[in-house]
């Protein structure tokens, strides 16, 4: 580009000035995220003891994040809040975590640990009675968890039971037939069947002694089953 600049003496002088790139904004860089990583630990009270599941199910900002170690840790998070929640079974019972706020802190390996509370969760039980001469319809009683639930028809279903392991005892009033489990599992929020085994019963000798329940002197409850395999004498009384 040329640029005339006129002077005193009325001359003109011309001269050039050079015309290079115009400037441009700086190279661009992506903005710098700071991370971190947490880790999640869960654990149960279980009387005097800490229990820490093998496995839970995490749920990160709202997210299932499906079955995963406990405890768990998370890489590279940015830094910030986020909410965790966790639920895990143990020993066939749910317990739960409620979601709460976690913050990551860059740099840092931050350590969420959460207690898990017993789930206020239900579920239902089938049981069918199995025996040959035992039919559908036949009248059973059925004894669950040392309580009397009186006379059913078979099969019975038994609603509104915390899940976990239940003890039945089942007698068929079709015969001298009874049938016993402590293997009954309700998992929450489902119908769970299970299946006695009747055997027969009787006071002979080599037969099955029919399972009875009675109170001891302390106040708890005995059943003669809980000492199978024992030698029990048994001294039935009177009293007013």
């Amino acid at each position: 580009m040329k640029t005339a600049l006129y002077l005193a003496s009325g001359l003109v002088l011309l001269f050039s000035v050079g015309c290079g790139n115009a400037p441009t904004d700086p190279p661009f860089s992506p903005p710098i995220i700071w991370t971190g990583a947490l880790t999640v630990d869960a654990w149960i009270q279980v009387g005097d003891e800490v229990v820490r599941p093998d496995s839970m199910r995490l749920e990160f900002n709202s997210v299932d994040s499906g079955m995963v170690a406990n405890p768990h840790v998370i890489l590279d998070l940015p830094e910030g809040s986020y909410s965790v929640g966790v639920i895990a079974l143990y020993n066939l019972v749910t317990y739960t975590s409620p979601r709460r706020p976690v913050i990551v802190v860059y740099r840092q390996i931050n350590l969420y640990t959460t207690e898990l509370l017993q789930a206020n969760v239900r579920g239902s039980l089938e049981v069918i009675a199995m025996k040959d001469g035992v039919r559908e319809g036949d009248s059973i009683s059925v004894w669950l968890d040392r309580v009397d639930l009186g006379v059913g028809s078979n099969p019975w279903t038994i609603n509104d039971l915390a899940e976990g392991r239940h003890h039945l005892i089942v007698t068929s009033h079709a015969g001298d037939l009874q049938g016993r489990t402590s293997e009954a599992i309700v998992v929450a929020e489902d119908t769970n069947s299970v299946e006695i085994a009747f055997q027969e019963i009787g006071l002979e000798n080599g037969m099955t002694a029919p399972d009875i329940l009675g109170q001891n002197t302390d106040g708890s409850v005995k059943l003669l089953s809980d000492e199978q395999g024992k030698i029990v004498y048994l001294y039935f009384f009177e009293y007013t």
